[in-house]
């Protein structure tokens, strides 16, 4: 059996202590995880500015699904972690720009902290 593949493609800002996505053996699975609305030089795109940075996000899950051989129409679960209650409405707003077909458990957490503080 092969082992897990992680995929962290070049063109987003490398991360640190852990990967962007796995891709297991056997039927196809990739588990994508800390994606931000980081630039590949690692700075926040759009300081204060939540549209800005749920586009560069996507972007960057979008190079990530490539990079592991998936589209956004692949994706069965997608979890945004919010720091401000009124923030979940307009973040299903953009999330509503991940076309998917089939079957997609979504959920916004509100949370006290993020890893960034933008």
């Amino acid at each position: 059996m092969r082992p897990p593949e992680l995929i962290n493609p070049p063109r987003l800002a490398q991360p640190s202590g852990f990967s962007y996505a796995v891709r297991t053996a056997g039927d196809l699975s990739v588990h994508i995880a800390g994606h931000t609305a980081m630039n590949p030089d690692g700075d926040i795109v759009g300081p204060g500015d939540l549209p800005a940075q749920f586009e560069q996000t996507l972007a960057n899950l979008s190079e990530t699904l490539q990079a592991a051989g998936a589209a956004p129409a692949d994706i069965v679960r997608l979890r945004i972690y919010v720091t401000k209650r009124q923030q979940r409405g307009k973040v299903w707003k953009f999330a509503g720009e991940v076309k998917v077909d089939g079957a997609l458990v979504a959920e916004a957490v509100v949370t006290a902290m993020l890893t960034d503080d933008e």
